[in-house]
């Protein structure tokens, strides 16, 4: 059973993450797609042993033509109604040169706020071990740094693994930011011959090891309670690293690893107002989606990569 961001009530951990939180890393929404829907529930395709397309066999009869079964399941994806406000006094929004800078700051903090609930959620359930089958998830043999390991071999190796369980290469990988730097030293001895070449992009370490899609999870929270002295943490890990498949054109009716399903905008704006002890504007964002992974199969987790 996969843990969705319902399951992990990431709401009772927000105002110890907003404390110091201050980068725009988020990856939740690269790794899981979002999909427009017109309803709550919506039927999404997932991966089967036999979602290849199939052909029956051409029985004797009138009919020239066989049957075309789509070899997929399908499950239920309900969006989920959600809300986040941030209020302030009429003298935090006179600090404001206009109106329109304040609101845009309030509903700039909702709109993250919501980011963050989603990339901890997805973090958290990407590094269970019970999500995924054994082979999965694991460990290379020889630890990666730039005089030792073999880490396009090891990515191949999963590779192979995920294609057995879903009949798909994984496309995408998203790295931690401390194991990125080494790749990224690796590949840049590789591609330049010495250690003086610039480090490559992130599309030209897509390229390098083999996907079409390479992203650094770099998304940091605040570790201690509010009041404390801040120490941030990545959410996702330092030393973690994630391939997975990702359709090109992401869609109810392809299968994908995961996906965000959400109705109408991203996010819908509300203000309230009061006077009680002082003049105040409550900024209100409310999101009605669900994020879920559908298929553990469909993905492999490489874990302490480093020496």
């Amino acid at each position: 059973m996969s843990i969705t961001i319902s399951d992990l009530l990431i709401r009772t951990y927000a105002p110890s993450i907003m404390t110091g939180f201050g980068n725009k890393n988020y990856s939740a929404r690269k790794i899981l797609p979002p999909i427009k829907v017109t309803s709550k529930e919506t039927q999404i395709a997932t991966f089967t042993s036999d979602h290849m397309r199939l052909v029956e066999s051409i029985n004797s009869g009138i009919d020239p033509a066989a049957e075309v079964n789509d070899g997929m399941s399908f499950v239920e994806l309900d969006t989920k109604f959600r809300a986040l406000k941030k209020t302030l006094t009429q003298k935090q929004m006179n600090e404001f040169p206009n109106a329109v800078k304040a609101v845009k700051y309030a509903y700039g903090l909702v709109t993250e706020a919501f980011q963050i609930e989603e990339d901890l959620a997805l973090a958290t359930a990407m590094i269970t071990s019970s999500n995924y089958t054994v082979s999965n998830y694991g460990t290379p043999a020889t630890k990666f740094d730039v005089s030792g390991g073999d880490p396009v071999g090891f990515f191949n190796s999963a590779r192979v693994i995920v294609d057995g369980n879903c009949g798909e290469d994984p496309n995408c990988i998203a790295v931690c930011w401390k194991l990125h730097l080494t790749l990224a030293d690796i590949a840049r001895d590789s591609l330049g011959g010495n250690s003086s070449y610039r480090l490559p992009t992130n599309n030209e370490l897509a390229a390098y090891y083999g996907f079409e899609e390479y992203h650094v999870l770099k998304a940091k929270y605040n570790t201690t309670v509010e009041g404390q002295t801040n120490t941030l943490g990545n959410i996702w890990g330092d030393d973690n690293f994630f391939m997975y498949y990702k359709p090109r054109s992401p869609q109810a009716n392809e299968p994908s690893f995961g996906y965000t399903v959400f109705i109408d905008s991203l996010i819908n704006q509300l203000r309230e107002t009061g006077n009680d002890p002082q003049p105040w504007t409550k900024f209100i964002g409310n999101m009605d989606y669900q994020s879920k992974v559908l298929s553990y199969g469909a993905a492999y987790w490489g874990y302490t990569c480093l020496k």
